[in-house]
């Protein structure tokens, strides 16, 4: 699989630390050779919480403390390009690709409006093939529309 870089502004963003300090997630756009678009987010962090083992649940003695701890790594946001089959498809069989971060979201809240809102600005529904976006939040459907 080609891989590319994220870029913003023009400027390649390969590291967290070349992102505003509190960024949470991202709002991008894949663009293809052939020119069909995709707009999505994507979470910079993942959290999950993480049962202790029983080795470390025996060094508890006082029952009211909490048997699990929250771990925060970062996600595969390098990497990732999207939830959609096809245009995933299409970069399996070697269509070239650009990744560009359109807005950096400070909380999941922003992430979830800017993503609605560009792809609602965008009419990603009504221009048919030139996005690869088939729906909004899993609740306007391209068929529909």
């Amino acid at each position: 699989m080609l891989q590319t870089t994220w870029t913003y502004d023009g400027k390649i963003v390969s590291d967290l630390s070349d992102m505003p300090e509190d960024t949470m997630g991202i709002i991008y756009q894949i663009t293809t050779e052939h020119g069909r678009k995709y707009i999505g987010k994507k979470s910079l962090l993942t959290k999950r919480k993480r049962k202790f083992g029983k080795r470390e649940s025996a060094k508890i003695t006082d029952k009211r403390i909490k048997l699990w701890e929250w771990v925060i790594k970062e996600s595969n946001w390098k990497v990732y390009t999207g939830s959609n089959k096809e245009l995933n498809e299409d970069i399996e069989k070697g269509v070239k690709y650009t990744k560009k971060i359109l807005f950096y979201a400070k909380s999941k809240k922003q992430l979830g409006y800017w993503e609605t809102k560009m792809l609602y600005v965008n009419e990603v529904l009504e221009k048919g093939d030139e996005y690869y976006n088939a729906n909004i939040s899993g609740k306007f459907y391209r068929k529909d529309v």
